[in-house]
């Protein structure tokens, strides 16, 4: 939330009255935020969201969820064609500072060697050193969560780091992932336990992008990401 209590989302306007139809909730107990959606108000995603699906699906759905009735299903099949998994929903604001993102997730399936299944990206104002950044949180198979701090150069080189994090997948957890340009410090929060990375300074930028799911996964095998309860705060 912004510090005058205005929205940055660039799309929808939301309101703590108009997030939720039902009078109890996720996002009616959670107000005060520049976004929030728990999935309970509308059984379609591009509403509120932007969907991108490579060989796989994402949707609303009510066999699993974090707060009832509804949450969203990330799945990219065993039968991808040797693709690379991107089956995520994404929301993109108009923020030059910092944002965070909080949401309930499910690593439910994970044949894969890893899933990013919550990231914040943004594109630098000025590109000549740096043309995307990207910083993550990722199930490894067999090797528990990691926090990803990427910002790719022009000439194919990049700017890279990462820490473990400690979560209780394949359970429901709620993750934090924040940025912020002030500090040049990202942070990831999972079960309690925070880790913090940073990253180039002097960047800056008018949109940042979250996007929750199966945000990248390695080529082959499947995963099934379920995502709940999520709030965006932007400054």
């Amino acid at each position: 939330m912004n510090m005058d209590g205005s929205s940055s989302d660039a799309g929808v306007t939301d309101s703590p009255t108009g997030m939720d139809g039902s009078v109890s909730g996720y996002c009616p107990n959670h107000p005060g935020h520049t976004f929030c959606d728990d999935f309970d108000l509308f059984t379609t995603l591009g509403i509120r969201w932007q969907t991108h699906s490579v060989t796989g699906t994402v949707a609303v759905g009510s066999f699993d969820y974090n707060s009832p009735p509804r949450s969203v299903v990330a799945m990219t099949p065993d039968t991808d064609g040797g693709q690379d998994g991107e089956n995520d929903i994404e929301k993109s604001f108009n923020t030059t500072k910092t944002m965070d993102i909080e949401a309930a997730i499910k690593v439910a399936t994970l044949n894969a060697q890893s899933v990013d299944f919550i990231a914040i990206q943004f594109t630098p104002a000025d590109q000549s050193v740096y043309k995307l950044c990207y910083f993550d949180v990722a199930a490894i198979m067999g090797g528990g969560t990691l926090v990803e701090a990427e910002c790719q150069q022009p000439d194919g080189g990049d700017y890279y780091m990462n820490v473990g994090l400690t979560g209780t997948q394949p359970n429901w957890d709620r993750v934090h992932l924040s940025v912020n340009l002030n500090t040049n410090q990202m942070s990831a929060t999972m079960s309690g336990i925070t880790k913090k990375l940073p990253f180039p300074a002097g960047l800056s930028t008018t949109k940042l992008t979250v996007f929750a799911g199966v945000v990248y996964k390695d080529i082959g095998s499947n995963a099934t990401v379920r995502v709940d309860d999520v709030i965006i705060d932007t400054q």
